[in-house]
């Protein structure tokens, strides 16, 4: 499940209260935040800063959400932004559910995964009408 908004919208607040009640229910959800994937040693740009989707690790996003669709992740990726250096912290918890929150990372998801979507029956009425030319 991906939870996508502006910075500062309250992503990171809704994803971990939504993993909070995920758990009352017996599940377990592994919340993955896209900060922790931005480039190490990126300078933020003078106009947007972090605010891009150029600032986003992809590459690593990717790869490790891969892993953790395999069960073959033992840690996941941190950013620190201060020193803007990447280190990782041991998976410990199972999970059944993933969570990944994100302003720009999210993007890259839609950019690596096939989606299917049916048109509904009033797209496929509209698919008919001629065309004005």
């Amino acid at each position: 499940m991906c939870i996508c908004g502006p910075s500062a919208a309250g992503k990171t607040t809704l994803a971990a209260r939504l993993a909070e009640q995920l758990r009352a229910t017996g599940r377990h959800p592994l919340l993955i935040a896209c900060d922790d994937y931005y480039r190490c040693g990126w300078s933020p740009s003078s106009r947007y800063g972090f605010d891009t989707v150029d600032a986003i690790d992809a590459d690593q996003l990717t790869l490790q959400l891969s892993a953790v669709r395999y069960r073959q992740l033992n840690a996941l990726r941190s950013y620190d932004m201060r020193s803007r250096r990447v280190s990782s912290r041991l998976l410990q918890q199972p999970y059944d559910l993933v969570l990944v929150e994100g302003s720009y990372g999210p993007q890259h998801l839609l950019e690596a995964c096939l989606l299917y979507t049916s048109p509904s029956p009033r797209d496929k009425r509209q698919s008919r009408m001629p065309s004005s030319a």
